[in-house]
């Protein structure tokens, strides 16, 4: 039985509008009221999320290690501004793999930790 009073799929969809849509928590106690009926506190949407986060480390491991050791890798990044000050996204994508990554900046530190600082592949790259 789950410790939980809220379903996989409330989880899953509180997660998706926080994190894919960038909601603040307290917009996500909003959203869940006004879309499904249900009260959240803001640590509640909080623990939420933190459990997603600790249920998808395991899986992101697992892509951040084929990314590593991948023959061909297209990596790119963004601009990634928060409330705190700017960050970039990075992105390492294979024809079958792809791992995101917020990360403090656009240089080329953020690329070796994507990769591995014995990355063997080839890296394909608009160079910026």
């Amino acid at each position: 039985m789950s410790r939980w009073a809220f379903g996989p799929r409330l989880q899953a969809a509180v997660v998706t509008l926080a994190v894919r849509n960038r909601g603040s928590r307290r917009d996500m106690t909003e959203l869940a009221r006004k879309l499904f009926g249900v009260e959240l506190s803001t640590g509640t949407v909080d623990a939420i999320i933190e459990r997603a986060g600790d249920a998808l480390a395991g899986p992101y491991t697992e892509l951040e290690r084929r990314i590593k050791t991948a023959a061909a890798v297209n990596i790119d990044e963004t601009g990634w501004k928060t409330s705190g000050g700017s960050r970039a996204l990075w992105a390492a994508l294979t024809s079958r793999t792809a791992v995101f990554r917020i990360a403090a900046g656009r240089h080329a530190f953020e690329a070796r930790t994507l990769l591995g600082e014995r990355f063997a592949g080839i890296v394909g790259s608009d160079r910026w």
